[in-house]
């Protein structure tokens, strides 16, 4: 019953859509048909306008892809290029810390050698200090014998009394500079041609000495320090000369003058018969200043003794 009633329904709404349409006079249904027109061809414009709005995205589409697939290709390629570049630093890390580490050891073999050379210089200055003690016991009588061969040969003379009144003159002089030229004046053999060479040493050797006294923290001090040891050296005096040198290698152990000291050291032991103590500085010599001209003459001199 209830589906035949839905039926009956549906047949009376139909019946009267039908009647109603019916009703429509021509002139509306123009205006519907041309209104239906109108809204066809606005229908077919945006289509039309869709179609090419979709062919625009389509070909953009196509050139994001392309884009994609060229910046895919320099990201591979950039991928690669690191990968090198971070195998090449690799390398380059790994040779550096080769480099360092040989750097390193180069370093701590220096750092070994220099122990072991302050080590023989220690030594050298202890052997020094036994040397020292048994010049010192000789210096007594060598000096009693020095003096009596003066007092045996010396004669009077004038000049020599001049002399010595012009080199007391110094003790007067109150500038430092030109006191070491008087000095070196004694040391330069065009001056004071009337005194032997060992007079001229020893006059300079006052001389400084007095410098000394008087400005011993001026810088001609310094200088003349060396000079003493020079003028006792050249004068063979090689006891004194032995002492001077000493104290001055210890006072100056990082002067430029260290290898002439030492050979001299050597040979004024050597000189004096100690030939023993004249081979271990000489050997040091040559260990300390492979280089240097005091050191080949002391491999010379090594050879014979």
């Amino acid at each position: 019953m209830k589906t035949k009633f839905t039926i009956l329904k549906v047949l009376f709404v139909i019946l009267l859509l039908s009647t109603s349409y019916s009703c429509v006079s021509n002139a509306d249904g123009k205006l519907i048909k041309r209104d239906i027109a109108k809204i066809d061809a606005k229908y077919k414009i945006l289509e039309n306008k869709v179609n090419d709005d979709q062919n625009k995205m389509k070909r953009v589409f196509k050139r994001v892809d392309v884009k994609l697939l060229e910046i895919e290709k320099t990201l591979k390629e950039a991928r690669k290029l690191l990968q090198r570049n971070n195998a090449d630093f690799g390398q380059d890390v790994v040779s550096m810390d080769l480099r360092v580490k040989k750097v390193e050891g180069r370093n701590e073999e220096v750092l070994f050698k220099f122990q072991q050379l302050e080590k023989k210089f220690k030594e050298l200055q202890e052997r020094i200090s036994d040397v020292n003690g048994s010049l010192a016991i000789s210096a007594g009588s060598n000096n009693k014998t020095e003096n009596s061969d003066k007092s045996k040969n010396k004669t009077p003379d004038k000049k020599d009394n001049k002399e010595t009144k012009k080199t007391s003159d110094y003790k007067n002089v109150n500038n430092p500079n030109a006191l070491f030229k008087i000095g070196y004046s004694y040391i330069d053999k065009r001056n004071h041609k009337n005194l032997t060479h060992t007079e001229r040493m020893n006059m300079a050797i006052e001389v400084f000495q007095h410098l000394i006294n008087k400005y011993p923290k001026h810088k001609k001090s310094n200088s003349a320090r060396y000079w003493i040891t020079q003028a006792y050296y050249s004068s063979n005096q090689y006891e004194n000369a032995y002492r001077s040198l000493n104290n001055f290698l210890e006072k100056y152990p990082k002067s430029r003058h260290i290898p002439q000291v030492l050979f001299q050291m050597g040979n004024s032991l050597k000189s004096l018969g100690l030939n023993k103590d004249s081979k271990t500085i000489f050997k040091t010599l040559v260990k300390l200043y492979p280089k240097s001209g005091y050191s080949r003459q002391a491999k010379t001199i090594l050879k014979k003794l």
